[in-house]
């Protein structure tokens, strides 16, 4: 959900986007979701607002507030499949699309997400995880975070 999200924000600034997945595109955890779509993230809101204080719980909720706002819709679907298909295909050679699913709901240790650079000194590679089971939510957020990263902006 982050990469999809981090490229539906980035294509409108006239970048070209290529997703790549290790296996199908959304055939991970995002495939077979429960599609919890909130930012009602009780506990981990009581967890921040210990370890964080209250600043640090009302900063997680307005991200996940705002991703709401940022969901992408699903006009043109199958045609982007399709072209980001033929896409793959021209670069990799025959591919089997199949459908698989896996589910990781990676935790960081303070439940914050980790979404950011790779690294403090990459300069084109960044890296999202630790959603904590909210991956929606928090993908849709790293995509809004990440694409303002990649554009240059402050993100808000």
């Amino acid at each position: 959900m982050a990469g999809l999200s981090t490229a539906w924000e980035v294509a409108p600034s006239g970048r070209g986007v290529a997703v790549l997945e290790a296996g199908r595109l959304a055939g991970g955890v995002t495939g077979h979701t429960t599609a919890k779509l909130t930012a009602l993230h009780t506990l981990v809101h009581q967890r921040l607002r210990r370890t964080r204080g209250a600043e640090g719980a009302q900063l997680y909720a307005r991200s996940q507030t705002e991703a709401l706002g940022g969901a992408p819709g699903t006009a043109d679907v199958e045609e982007r499949f399709t072209r980001l298909a033929e896409w793959a295909t021209g670069h990799f050679g025959p591919l089997d699309f199949s459908h698989r699913w896996a589910t990781q709901d990676n935790d960081s240790t303070d439940t914050v997400p980790l979404v950011g650079p790779l690294h403090p000194a990459s300069r084109h590679s960044y890296a999202a995880s630790g959603f904590g089971g909210w991956g929606l939510s928090g993908g849709i957020m790293a995509g809004l975070l990440l694409s303002a990263l990649i554009d240059g902006r402050q993100p808000a």
